[in-house]
């Protein structure tokens, strides 16, 4: 299953750095994959470890507080 898929359940809030890793359990190198994902801008960095899906995944944003 891809990343998209797998994080797709999870765009209603931010996401945590630790939830991606979960996510990301079967990489041997999650944090490059979680950089690679930054860049390529399918996840947009809100603070240091939280995180929302970027325009690259083309999912839903959280609702706005």
């Amino acid at each position: 299953m891809d990343f998209r898929n797998r994080i797709a359940e999870y765009t209603e809030a931010p996401i945590s750095r630790h939830l991606i890793l979960e996510l990301l359990h079967d990489y041997q190198r999650p944090n490059d994959k979680i950089s690679e994902l930054l860049k390529s801008k399918a996840l947009i960095s809100l603070r240091r470890g939280l995180y929302v899906t970027g325009p690259e995944l083309d999912l839903s944003l959280p609702d706005l507080f």
